[in-house]
């Protein structure tokens, strides 16, 4: 696990899952994060969690799904983003307890 996120790759607007969070209203979480400290992929890359930083310097996380048949993108699937966390890495340990694949993978 990336300690502080500072090793982590950073997503770029090119990013699937961060543009997730550029998307209409009706697909937005309330508290929109201002930051995307890692977008972590499964390994079929049709799920996602990425692990954000809000304005006020709390972290949360959200899982994402895509099928590659809609070509409508990245959409929420849980709403874990309401959560609030002190730390990313705490983000990254409950997004690893909650997230059923995330907990078979060895990141």
């Amino acid at each position: 696990m990336p300690s502080d996120f500072t090793d982590a790759t950073p997503p770029t607007s090119a990013d699937p899952c961060q543009a997730a969070w550029q998307c209409g209203a009706e697909l937005c979480p309330a508290a929109v994060p201002t930051r995307v400290v890692a977008s972590l992929n499964n390994f079929v890359g049709d799920h996602c969690v990425d692990i954000f930083v809000r304005d006020d310097g709390t972290f949360g996380f959200e899982e994402y799904r895509r099928d590659p048949e809609d070509m409508k993108g990245w959409f929420p699937i849980h709403r874990y983003s309401n959560q609030v966390f002190a730390t990313g890495q705490e983000a990254q340990v409950q997004a690893k307890a909650t997230v059923a694949w995330m907990a078979s993978d060895s990141r």
